[in-house]
């Protein structure tokens, strides 16, 4: 069992995973039901646009690994946005096999728009909550944000003896 886990869940991890999955619940994807009827978007194809705002032009592959999705969903999810005028397909230059999709200026108005609203939403969040809780949050994610950055950058690389 790992440190902190205790039959049950209950343990300070269980409980910070519970806690963690009930606010991802609540505030993780809220959308404005307007904004998003308006712009006849799924939240796939939201999560999409997302993906393409944060890390620009990518191959369909490369947004299927980021969606977590085979290629086929992430083509027809992309289709939808490409129909839609919010991403636009282009041929990859040094690889015409390759297909590459960015969002189009209206997507990149679109997605800009919900990052506002979703701005606007969780600072009346955090305006109601002491500044004392709102450092100790601020601590917790950096703390969070740490791990994963670790993570990704991977182990540390060892260097080679010197043979001679």
């Amino acid at each position: 069992m790992s440190k902190g886990m205790e039959s049950g869940d209950e343990g300070p991890i269980g409980q910070t995973i519970a806690l963690f999955r009930e606010l991802l619940e609540k505030v993780g994807a809220p959308v404005n039901p307007a904004w998003m009827e308006e712009a006849q978007l799924t939240l796939p194809q939201l999560k999409t646009a997302m993906i393409l705002r944060q890390l620009g032009e990518l191959s369909v592959g490369r947004v299927a690994e980021r969606l977590k999705v085979g290629e086929p969903t992430a083509s027809h999810l992309i289709d939808r946005l490409v129909q839609s005028g919010l991403a636009e397909r282009s041929e990859d230059q040094s690889d015409r096999r390759r297909t590459l999709v960015r969002l189009s200026s209206l997507g990149r108005m679109l997605v800009e728009e919900r990052r506002k609203w979703l701005d606007e939403h969780l600072q009346g969040l955090f305006l109601r909550i002491s500044a004392e809780e709102l450092a100790a949050f601020q601590r917790g994610l950096r703390a969070i944000l740490a791990v994963l950055k670790s993570e990704q950058e991977g182990p540390p690389k060892r260097e080679r003896p010197a043979t001679g």
